[in-house]
């Protein structure tokens, strides 16, 4: 099948780079397809009240710190293809993603079975579950 439009879902997991190495191949064999990498800026609410915890903003730094080394990695792989770029969202992975798909009129979403989120997947419902279901575009979900 060829696409136009491929939303890839990257959080910097094993899962989340075996699906965007899969994106990349099927936006490689499609020709003219645009690839977007969408990357969600997640901050939870977090409110230390104990003594000896770091500060919010040596929290933040660290967060910044990762996202910064994600967003290069996805950079990186995907800087041979002629017409791919990394969005950055800020909020909840799922709804950035589905906001990422409408943005760009995807016809295709690729995200990993399971990505950072773990505790929160089997609590909550994962993030890729959320995105199958309420996804307007066929959704491939990539298992390690």
């Amino acid at each position: 099948m060829i696409y136009k439009s491929i939303v890839a879902a990257y959080d910097g997991s094993e899962t989340a780079e075996q699906a965007l190495k899969h994106a990349i191949q099927l936006a490689e064999k499609s020709p003219g397809c645009k690839l977007t990498v969408a990357y969600s800026k997640y901050r939870p609410p977090m409110n230390f009240p104990y003594y000896g915890i770091p500060s919010m903003a040596e929290i933040e730094a660290k967060l910044q710190e990762y996202d910064d080394a994600v967003l290069e990695k996805a950079q990186d792989m995907i800087k041979d293809l002629p017409d791919a770029a990394v969005k950055v969202f800020v909020g909840s992975p799922a709804l950035s993603i589905l906001e990422c798909a409408d943005e760009s009129g995807a016809d295709l979403i690729v995200i990993g079975s399971r990505g950072l989120g773990t505790f929160k997947g089997m609590m909550l419902g994962s993030v890729s579950s959320y995105v199958a279901q309420h996804a307007k575009v066929p959704v491939l979900i990539v298992k390690q």
